[in-house]
């Protein structure tokens, strides 16, 4: 369970409902953010903010003014060179003291200028980022009205995608796999120790072929009204951030509820089918995504070690061996990497990844 010195070190802001949402890259994240932000009541973002990566605990003491101070001005430099999206930082600095300086305080002030008052209307703010379930009981703590809903992709589409479009070297993509399992294991230790009453699964491939019901799952766990507007995201899911439309790898662009993809199976070889699906089980069959159970032919078994030869797929590997967890994150850090594009200044002389 969460401590009360971690609640008193991030903060607590009660009266509001934010959601968070949270998944493996390419599990459809940015399309649920932009789902839900069809409702009336929210207003969604998509790795804009990116509080729970960039802000949390990065300022320590939170409390002085020269290190919240800090935050709010680095969050406001990211976001305008990343997205062109600005707001007031002195407003939300001003929020943030009225309701007393804390992390939580200060993540519902950005959320709030950037999405609420600088936007007009009433509404409850969403944040995504994904590869980040780790902090859902951070976010909780914050937030005890809040709400998380996980989203769930076969793996075998997510190394696909990830495969398409990643320029990291290696068989990084094929990391998809230790990521899925880390998520799952940790999901449904949150949803035992936090309650389901807070923190949603929700499989990608429901959701696409059975919208209606899924939208009224959603809805309900929000405790919200249904809301037609969610059956029309081509209509109504705008979002701050990644565009959910193009953000697709095999497809020009998405549409509405767009059928499930299984592109994996002329976009991987046998060989990488074959380890995500060893690597993923049980989960993969508990979750209905069915494997032909075939074992690896020695040719196929010859392509598999040459994947242990990439060091991170072997720590990945040795760690699963070892404890029987997964393993959560990037091979390059993406804190790193998006502090140099905004303040190259600060890595003059380093060479990428120090």
């Amino acid at each position: 369970m969460i401590s009360s010195n971690t609640q008193q070190n991030v903060g607590v802001v009660a009266d509001v409902r934010p959601v968070f949402i949270s998944g493996v890259y390419r599990s459809s994240t940015t399309f649920l953010a932009a789902l839900v932000g069809c409702h009336e009541q929210y207003r969604a973002t998509s790795s804009l903010v990116k509080f729970m990566r960039f802000c949390l605990y990065r300022f320590d003491p939170i409390q002085e003014p020269e290190n919240h101070e800090r935050l709010v001005d680095e969050a406001f430099q990211r976001v305008k060179k990343r997205w062109d999206v600005t707001f007031d930082a002195a407003a939300a600095l001003a929020y943030a003291r009225k309701n007393g300086v804390s992390y939580a305080s200060l993540y519902d002030a950005l959320m709030r200028q950037i999405l609420i008052d600088n936007g007009g209307g009433d509404g409850e703010w969403i944040d995504k980022t994904a590869v980040l379930w780790s902090r859902i009981p951070d976010f909780l703590s914050m937030f005890p009205k809040g709400k998380v809903i996980h989203i769930l992709r076969d793996p075998r589409s997510v190394c696909a995608s990830y495969k398409k479009i990643t320029n990291e070297p290696g068989y990084t993509y094929l990391d998809a796999a230790f990521n899925t399992v880390h998520a799952i294991q940790s999901v449904r230790r949150f949803v035992k120790e936090l309650g389901p009453d807070r923190i949603l699964l929700l499989k990608s491939e429901d959701l696409l072929t059975n919208p209606e019901h899924h939208v009224a799952e959603i809805c309900n766990f929000l405790d919200v009204p249904v809301s037609d507007r969610m059956m029309q995201p081509d209509k109504f899911g705008e979002i701050l951030g990644e565009d959910w439309k193009s953000n697709t790898s095999f497809r020009g662009t998405l549409s509405g509820f767009h059928p499930p993809s299984e592109y994996w199976r002329k976009n991987m070889s046998a060989a990488e089918i074959k380890f995500v699906e060893m690597i993923t089980q049980p989960y993969l069959s508990e979750f209905g995504y069915d494997a032909d159970g075939l074992p690896p032919t020695k040719e196929e078994w010859s392509q598999m070690y040459d994947f242990l030869e990439d060091p991170l797929i072997r720590d990945r590997f040795s760690k699963l061996l070892k404890t029987g967890e997964g393993s959560e994150g990037y091979r390059t850090d993406p804190y790193l990497t998006e502090m140099r594009i905004v303040f190259p200044e600060r890595f003059e002389g380093q060479q990428a990844g120090q």
